[in-house]
């Protein structure tokens, strides 16, 4: 590393870790980062398989993330855009809710629709103005209840809870019951409102990827950390020293490393691909399960809304679970009833059973030491579980570096 500048080793080179390098270096430190894996972006990845692009669990980017747009370059993500309303599967028959604000085209046919009481219809446009209104720092400064009371609080029928929130939140947090933190709740009904949801043209690996293109210094891959301290990280064959150490890893490798910090519990999710001739629904929709039963969370067909994500114009059809309970037997049944016989020439390409999906939020909120034996951590478990909290945490971590 050069002389007269402060120096910084990064282990780890998830969102939070890139963050947290990209605004150390914008600040005159000489970063050097280290990443066990061979790709950057932790848990926000896409693998390739048989052509197909496929992202590892459902993922999309909510493109009002504040950190997001501090940090991203939109335009040359090519992002493409899903429609701004959601569909649900109730008793074999498709529901929709539309949204009449990001498109005011759907305005008629949000009124008329069949998600929720009138009411209810009143009480979303009600909450919308109330969390927009709202600064996120505000919101994340809020008494806490869960979710599920926080609705109940709002005043929503039970028929929207379970058919609309539980479904589309329950997705989000990866959460059937809602007992995720009311912070998030709002959070995110706040983001949903302001912006388009989306997925980047060529899979979610482009988000880390234009961040770590962004970095003036390489990163080391397949580079495991035995221990470290507050100036050294000790490798297998080598030990590398720096004026400031962060642990950027993920919740398990930072206790393996720190075995003081605090336990977390984890939610999780499966994730099965399947490719077809055609597919089930042509809409750039999240069809959600409204039965409130079933193994089945979500159904998004990632081809409908970028093209790219196929080699040779076949539908990919993603389908999720809340939960790692799940057999192909017991999904194939369930889209069969959605579906019809279609789903029999459906060839199952891919299954992720991500055990580790999300950091579970629940009531009270995070209160975890974010410097621990003069090592600094950064990371969505210390913040907010999402793309956002894991940005936001490594830039307020570099943010008290460079201010110490």
């Amino acid at each position: 590393m050069f002389k007269n500048m402060k120096t910084a080793i990064v282990v780890g080179a998830g969102l939070s870790g890139l963050s947290c390098a990209l605004e150390l270096e914008k600040n005159g430190y000489q970063v050097q980062i280290l990443e066990k894996e061979d790709h950057s972006g932790g848990r926000v990845h896409s693998d390739i398989i048989e052509g197909y692009i496929l992202n590892r669990g459902f993922q999309v980017l909510q493109t009002g993330y504040p950190e997001a747009k501090k940090l991203l370059d939109y335009k040359k993500l090519e992002l493409c855009n899903l429609d701004s309303e959601v569909w649900i599967m109730k008793n074999n028959k498709i529901k929709k809710l539309y949204d009449p604000i990001q498109n005011p085209f759907n305005l008629l046919k949000a009124s008329f629709s069949n998600v929720g009481t009138f009411w209810d219809k009143l009480r979303l446009l009600k909450i919308r103005q109330s969390t927009v209104s709202r600064s996120t720092d505000t919101i994340f400064k809020d008494n806490e209840i869960t979710s599920f009371e926080q609705l109940q609080n709002y005043g929503f029928s039970d028929s929207i809870i379970n058919e609309f929130f539980k479904p589309l939140f329950g997705g989000a947090f990866l959460d059937n019951e809602l007992n995720t933190t009311s912070r998030m709740l709002n959070f995110v009904y706040k983001i949903f409102s302001i912006a388009p949801v989306a997925i980047p043209k060529y899979g979610m690996k482009s988000i880390p990827e234009q961040l770590e293109a962004k970095l003036e210094s390489k990163i080391s891959f397949n580079t495991k950390v035995i221990k470290l301290d507050n100036k050294n990280v000790f490798l297998e064959n080598e030990t590398l020293s720096a004026d400031v150490i962060v642990l950027a890893a993920n919740h398990n490798s930072t206790k393996q490393l720190i075995p003081s910090i605090e336990e977390i519990s984890w939610n999780s999710t499966s994730c099965y691909y399947f490719i077809a001739d055609y597919p089930p629904f042509n809409s750039k929709v999240v069809l959600l399960n409204g039965n409130n039963q079933g193994k089945i969370n979500n159904v998004f067909v990632p081809t409908n809304v970028s093209k790219d994500y196929s080699p040779n114009n076949k539908s990919i059809i993603s389908v999720s679970t809340i939960g790692l309970n799940t057999n192909e037997t017991e999904i194939r049944n369930e889209l069969k009833n959605w579906f019809g016989n279609q789903t029999e020439d459906w060839k199952l390409l891919h299954v992720y059973h991500i055990e580790h999906a999300l950091p579970r939020m629940s009531v009270p909120g995070i209160s975890h030491s974010q410097y621990v034996n003069g090592i600094h951590m950064c990371g969505d478990y210390l913040t907010s579980s999402s793309i956002n909290g894991s940005m936001y945490s490594g830039r307020i971590t570099a943010k008290q570096i460079i201010s110490n």
